[in-house]
């Protein structure tokens, strides 16, 4: 299924703390809307930093982020809608987002996984007995749990809350890109 809800090219950005469901849904969406997914951790993965299970130093989070932007930027450039698979805990990370989204003429929508804290330890403590995913080290899980900022009022984000139908939050999705046509 084509991105139907606008003629515009869109990026929607992620927005949770780790173990939220960012990746599941983003699969899904890029799948389902045809997005291009960009997702931070799979950069970490190309680059070995995640077999290690240690903390990811600052240069590398840096590096990651700088080199997702640009294959944003790439797929923007392109016409594609872009769906960016990260925590975006920090409201200057998704800041940035929107100006890249600006300077390629694209619209962009925060998909707020609003997933309570107790919630997020849990399924990290399962992935740790059953791994399904990457482990986060302790020292990032903590620094993001610590440094994050809720999408606020103003920067329109629409919440998602995992294990809610994706085809009928689709829906939802829909009348929000609807109205800001409007």
């Amino acid at each position: 299924m084509a991105d139907h809800h606008s003629n515009a090219v869109r990026l929607y950005v992620l927005c949770g703390l780790p173990f939220s469901g960012k990746t599941t849904l983003a699969r899904q969406l890029a799948s389902q809307l045809d997005l291009v997914h960009i997702e931070v951790d799979a950069v970490h993965q190309e680059r070995g930093l995640l077999a290690a299970r240690q903390a990811i130093e600052r240069a590398d989070w840096f590096a990651a982020y700088l080199r997702s932007f640009r294959r944003t930027a790439r797929a923007l450039q392109r016409g594609r809608s872009v769906i960016f698979d990260a925590t975006s805990h920090r409201r200057e990370h998704r800041e940035q987002l929107q100006r890249l989204a600006k300077e390629h003429g694209a619209t962009m929508t925060i998909i707020y996984l609003d997933v309570p804290w107790e919630e997020t330890v849990r399924r990290r403590a399962e992935n740790r007995r059953s791994p399904a995913r990457p482990d986060v080290p302790d020292q990032d899980f903590d620094r993001v749990v610590r440094q994050f900022q809720p999408p606020q009022e103003q920067e329109g984000a629409i919440r998602y809350s995992p294990g809610e139908p994706v085809e009928a939050w689709l829906m939802k999705l829909s009348e929000n890109c609807l109205k800001e046509q409007l």
